[in-house]
């Protein structure tokens, strides 16, 4: 699976940041640690939540050492995606809501 392009012309600034850095661990790391999609709503038993839980540590282990983490985070709240940024799943409005405290008090 190729990789998708993000054109730096809708880059924001911090997303040049993060690109621009080659020491940032979630270079080469599979595409779906950073996917934020865990199938449809509902009840969720045990094991859902069992696979999610090790689904957001493994991308907080890759995130929280990086270099370029708050500029990652900027970036993903200005932009709004839906995917894992900095550690914090933006799909839903509880990552949102903890990448924007992380935010503020990183300041």
């Amino acid at each position: 699976m190729t990789p998708r392009r993000i054109p730096l012309d809708v880059a924001t600034p911090e997303l040049r940041v993060v690109l621009a850095c080659g020491d940032r661990p979630c270079v080469g790391t599979d595409a779906a640690v950073w996917s934020s999609d865990r199938g449809p709503g509902g009840p969720k038993n045990d094991a859902v939540r069992a696979a999610e839980a090790a689904h957001a540590a493994a991308a907080t282990a890759i995130c929280t050492p990086c270099p370029v983490r708050r500029e990652c985070v900027t970036h993903a709240v200005a932009a709004e995606t839906w995917l894992i940024w900095g550690g914090f799943d933006m799909a839903r409005p509880a990552g949102r809501h903890a990448a924007r405290v992380w935010l503020r008090e990183q300041t």
